[in-house]
């Protein structure tokens, strides 16, 4: 059925203005998750060489996701909680980070949170191979996950208390560093396989924001239903 041009015209002409307030509302509206955590966060990861970022309802980097200088800023600045949702977690646990580890012990004895998940060798095997496209990806993951048990150890830590191993298949690529929630949504190829998360975009938000909340609480979940590391056979 069409409709008649002057009924539609005449429809428009009331109506408009009324939608036009409310659109215009909506837009003054102060979205969460620029609070004074993500700020600092966001000023912190700009002074170590990454990307000027867009800053909204919350700040988008275009690159520099699981790099260095991503660590670097972050073993730095976090003051209650660091928890790591990666795969093999091979930069945070490498020499560059050495002051970070070097005085967790007593951070730790004084209530500081720190949490890694890696990803089980013992998970289904399609988790496995959609996990990485390098054929010795295996071997990779468990060199990284015995590093990371000696660099706990080594400093005084029980790696089973810090580090577990899951088993599922990943949403995002996910750091939460006290209020500040960082991801990276994954990416598969045309054969299934995640592509490259280091160096990828990722934003940052609150974590007390709606979806800051999620991902904490999806974080959690995660290592909840995970396996110490000492539990591997």
């Amino acid at each position: 059925l069409k409709l008649n041009e002057h009924i539609l015209t005449e429809s428009f002409e009331k109506f408009w203005p009324d939608l036009e307030a409310e659109v215009r509302d909506i837009a003054n509206i102060e979205i969460e998750g620029t609070t004074s955590q993500v700020m600092s966060a966001v000023k912190a990861l700009a002074k170590h060489g990454l990307p000027e970022p867009e800053v909204g309802a919350h700040a988008f980097f275009s690159s520099g996701f699981e790099s260095h200088a991503l660590y670097s800023t972050l073993t730095s600045i976090t003051n209650h909680r660091l928890y790591v949702f990666g795969r093999k977690n091979r930069k945070l646990f490498d020499k560059e980070h050495k002051d970070f580890f070097t005085g967790i012990k007593s951070r730790i004895d004084q209530g500081f949170d720190f949490k890694a998940l890696f990803l089980s060798p013992e998970a289904p095997s399609l988790i496995i191979e959609q996990a990485h496209q390098d054929s010795n990806f295996m071997m990779q993951l468990q060199m990284c996950i015995q590093n990371a048990q000696m660099v706990l150890r080594n400093y005084g830590l029980d790696p089973a208390e810090h580090c577990r191993v899951y088993k599922i298949e990943r949403k995002y690529a996910l750091m939460i560093a006290d209020d500040a929630v960082l991801f990276s949504n994954l990416h598969f190829d045309d054969l299934g396989n995640v592509e490259p998360i280091t160096k990828a975009p990722f934003n940052v938000i609150n974590s007390k924001s709606i979806i800051g909340l999620e991902m904490v609480d999806h974080f959690l979940s995660a290592w909840e239903n995970a396996s110490p590391l000492s539990d591997l056979s």
